[in-house]
């Protein structure tokens, strides 16, 4: 199922069908069917048609060269394209949807995903001796947990940001 929102595409289509792939092959397999799609894949067909020819020369080139790594990779992606024909193509489906939509929707989305990206890594970071400091000025006490709650208090204290 894909729902698109105002300013973001959601789609379980997508996660389900990367679900079934390693996390370090998932950009490369969306890369590829975003590529074909760019190359003018304009149907569901025209795009698994064309992510199959690919992966089978490219898991033929990997044979050849002896490249164990691509030979997983690319058996895999063949592979799951023949088990999950629907999740396939409901991903694919998904893909030339996103291609479809105006660029400033995808671009607020993507700044939407990078916003939460960075909040969740400046979580895991312990704050700054700068922001600590900063803080002591502005007649902090309490604990900072780390960069992110940092950031939050010098906002309210100073008034700046989401209060």
């Amino acid at each position: 199922m894909i729902i698109l929102k105002q300013d973001s595409v959601r789609s379980n289509a997508k996660d389900n069908f990367l679900s079934l792939f390693p996390n370090k092959h998932k950009s490369h397999i969306s890369n590829i069917f975003f590529e074909v799609i760019r190359n003018g894949a304009k149907t569901v067909d025209e795009v698994l048609f064309h992510v199959i020819t690919k992966a089978v020369i490219k898991l033929q080139a990997a044979r050849q060269y002896n490249d164990p790594y691509n030979e997983v990779k690319f058996g895999l992606i063949l592979r799951n394209l023949n088990n999950n024909q629907k999740q396939a193509q409901a991903f694919a489906l998904y893909c030339l949807t996103w291609e479809s939509l105006p660029k400033e929707i995808k671009e607020a989305d993507k700044n939407k995903r990078a916003g939460y990206y960075r909040a969740k890594y400046l979580d895991a970071q312990p704050a700054t001796d700068k922001q600590r400091l900063y803080l002591k000025k502005l007649g902090w006490t309490g604990a900072v947990i780390s960069k992110q709650h940092a950031s939050r208090l010098i906002d309210r204290l100073t008034g700046g940001g989401n209060k």
